[in-house]
Parts: C-alpha cells; structure tokens; sequence
C-alpha cells in the first residue's frame, strides 16, 4: 500500500490524531513517530509530495475479512500545485469505508488493476507548494488472509495474513500494525508466524497487537507483513469447512457421542484441510515438505541446495504452488523469501 501524489491543510492537522476506536487510538499513542523535515528518496522519484508519516493499522478479523486504516501526513515539496492523490493497496477485493482529508470528508473513485487497487482522492483545492495536509482512509479488505484450516488437534482454527507495501511517494516514517481478533494468538504450528520480527506488541485485553516502526521507505521499495494466527473453534467466526452433517451428528449423539465420533470427524477434516494438495507433483511435494521443516518460511536458495535443484527448477516449481495458493514469495532485502500457505 502506498500513496502517489496530491491540498491544503489548516495550521496544525497533522498533529492531534483521532483514532475509530479504542484500539486504534491506543496504537497511535503507543507508536506515533516524530515527524522529519520531508525528503525526497534519494533520487528514485520526482515526486512532488512525499509523505511525512505514514501509519497504517490492520485488524485482522476471525471472518476472514481485514480492516485497515490509514493516516498519511503528505508535503508538497514541488514547485507545481497537487490537484489530487493516489493510493494502492495490494488487494483485489477492496471496500472504501471513510475518506477525509484535515478533517473533511472526500470523493474517492477506485480503479482495480492486475494486483492491486489504486484509490484516488480528489482535493477541495490543490495542494500548494510547501503546503501540508493529513490523509485518513477507512477500507475493509476480503482477500489479505487464507482460508481457514483447522489445527491437527481440531481445536483452534488458523489463518494467515499478508500484506505488501509499496509506496508510489517517498516514505519518511513509516509504522504498520496488525491487531489480531479477540482471544487469537500466534500460530503455535510455524516457528516464523510472524514476519520481520515486530519492533513491539501490547495487547487491549482482548487483542494481541503487533507494531513495526521502520523509518523511511522508498518509492519502488517492497515491505511484506506476515502474520500467522490461531484462535479457537468457540471464537471463530466460521466453521472452516466441516460438513453441516458432520457438525449435527455430534450435537445429536451428545457426550458420549462425541467421544465416539470425535476420531473419525477429526479425520475427515483433516481430509477436507488437505484436498487442495490433491495433484501434486513428487518434486513440488519435496519442495513443500522443505518449507514445512524450516518452520514454514526460507530464502528460495536454501531449496535449491536442499533439493539440489537449478534456481530456474525452484522457482518454476514455486510459481505453480504460488498459483494454487500453497506459497508466497517475497522479497527480503537482497533474496527471496518462500512462505508457506498452509501447515
């Protein structure tokens, strides 16, 4: 996600931060950054708005469903006024909740391409040169998590969430943070659920809350986010795919049929988890079964030593179970990181 730039803020907006709720007001306090003189990325954009702060806050909801919410400080540091701005956000199925620039709220028009969603705010008036203004926007996103899938031990439900960041404008602060649903918790499956390593977390008393405070980030620069959860069955939102006959067996038969039939259910679920690796091929299996055993993330390198398989080999490999949703590639400073989708 990232803006791409271009109006004009009364004295004193980009100070004063009004959260949508307790949560979120509690982040803003816990990791608001002090705002530097604007600068433009070395180079890499003639951008003339670069953004001042940048803090963006995930919840992440039991349904399946991400709520986000942004508040960007932008300056035009251009010699040209800024009529309107741009914002991608690497999803698909993307909802615009609220939009308001220094307080008022705005037009937004969405334009959906291969990969991600560009969200345009127009501007009451443009953004003059040296001028500064605060940007908050409210969207719910329905396709940032996996699937649900149920744990080996049929008692808590996983997903994964992830979440891509890159800035069309010049990043001076920047700070991500991923709320995780009531009663959630790290997956206790993955050495690696979380992903970089959170700068620090805090919890509402319902909610784990992670937060990264990562500094500047430039424009062409990829920032990927991680985070693998569990929360148990009587939390979940959804039933992760257990047959409505299978679900009524055991509230028919009771106690003493739930002892009896909890086997035999716990093994067809199992089988629903794992229907989509269906068709694999031996190599793609090996491939998998690597990840799985470094914890479920590794640099895409190690696979070919591993598997002592040509880089091409691997990474034809990995695209086909990138296609079907079985692992995710990112970048990590100089090398590729290969996730897995599912335990």
């Amino acid at each position: 996600m990232g803006p791409r730039g271009r109006e004009k803020p009364p004295k004193g907006a980009t100070q004063g931060m009004t959260s949508i709720d307790l949560v979120f007001r509690a982040l803003t306090i816990a990791v608001i950054v002090t705002i530097s003189s604007p600068i433009l990325a070395h180079g890499a954009t003639t951008s003339p708005v670069v953004v001042d702060r940048l803090i963006v806050t995930a919840a992440i909801n039991a349904d399946g469903t991400t709520d986000l919410r942004l508040e960007a400080a932008l300056t035009n540091v251009g010699t040209d006024a800024v009529s309107s701005l741009d914002f991608r956000v690497d999803s698909l199925r993307l909802v615009v909740s609220s939009a308001s620039v220094n307080g008022s709220p705005v037009d937004t028009s969405l334009t959906t391409l291969e990969r991600h969603t560009i969200i345009q705010l127009g501007l009451a008036s443009p953004l003059e040169p040296g001028q500064h203004l605060l940007v908050r926007l409210g969207m719910t996103a329905h396709d940032l998590q996996s699937e649900a899938s149920l744990s080996a031990d049929g008692i808590m439900e996983e997903r994964s969430f992830i979440f891509y960041v890159r800035p069309a404008m010049p990043v001076t602060n920047f700070t991500f943070n991923a709320v995780l649903p009531p009663h959630a918790s790290l997956s206790s499956t993955s050495a690696a659920p979380l992903f970089p390593t959170a700068t620090g977390n805090m919890t509402d008393g319902e909610s784990l809350i992670f937060y990264w405070n990562l500094g500047a980030i430039d424009v062409g620069q990829e920032q990927v986010f991680v985070v693998k959860y569990e929360i148990p069955i009587s939390q979940s939102a959804t039933t992760v795919g257990i047959p409505s006959w299978l679900i009524g067996g055991v509230l028919f038969f009771g106690g003493a049929g739930v002892a009896m039939l909890a086997p035999s259910v716990l093994r067809a679920v199992r089988r629903l988890r794992h229907v989509r690796y269906v068709g694999i091929t031996r190599e793609e299996q090996e491939l998998l079964s690597v990840i799985e055993r470094k914890g479920g993330s590794c640099p895409q390198k190690v696979l070919s030593v591993e598997l002592d398989m040509s880089q091409a080999k691997v990474s034809m490999l990995l695209k086909n179970l990138e296609e079907r949703g079985l692992v995710r590639r990112f970048r990590d400073g100089r090398e590729n990181m290969v996730h897995l989708m599912s335990e």
